[in-house]
């Protein structure tokens, strides 16, 4: 360390972040094609799913969660963590609720003392039907082929800087094939 100027003291510096702690891994974002957005949302959806996947505020509850089904479909992780709120009874940080993802999409393998499994059904999703779309809740059913269909009514909460956030769900099932 230099010395620090007359009447000053200089804190040492550390690795990382606490001492000596693990940096936290970083997941690049994953752009979607126009032609993607296109086929998952046809031509009224497509461009608002863009901007909202590229940063831009959701102005509806359904515009995030379309948004978040792209970001789902492409592997996203960055962009499903930036847009959720966890449950008060989980109450996970950032890096938990990244790491929860990257295992349920595939994207890493789960440590063995884990209970989280990585999804083949999310990895293998054909098509998004939104059954209803009312205020703060979005009725959807995400169709993931001969896995079945996840289906899903998700409650969202307004945000300055996001528009909306992913607070929960008031149902969710698997429907198997």
């Amino acid at each position: 360390l230099a010395p620090a100027p007359a009447g000053r003291t200089r804190a040492p510096r550390r690795a990382g972040r606490g001492f000596g702690g693990d940096k936290p891994k970083r997941y690049k974002r994953v752009p979607v094609s126009q032609e993607q957005l296109l086929a998952d949302h046809g031509e009224a959806w497509a461009e608002q799913v863009g901007r909202v996947l590229q940063g831009e505020a959701a102005p509806s509850a359904e515009a995030l969660m379309r948004s978040r089904f792209s970001a789902v479909r492409a592997r996203d992780l960055t962009f499903l963590v930036k847009t959720e709120r966890s449950p008060p009874d989980e109450n996970l940080g950032r890096e938990e609720r990244l790491q929860r993802w990257a295992i349920l999409l595939g994207v890493e393998e789960p440590p063995e003392e884990s209970e989280a499994q990585p999804s083949e059904a999310l990895r293998n999703i054909e098509r998004l039907e939104v059954v209803r779309a009312e205020g703060s809740e979005v009725e959807y059913k995400m169709h993931c082929g001969s896995y079945g269909t996840w289906h899903e009514r998700s409650i969202f909460s307004e945000d300055l800087k996001r528009g909306y956030l992913n607070t929960g769900s008031v149902f969710h099932t698997w429907v198997e094939r």
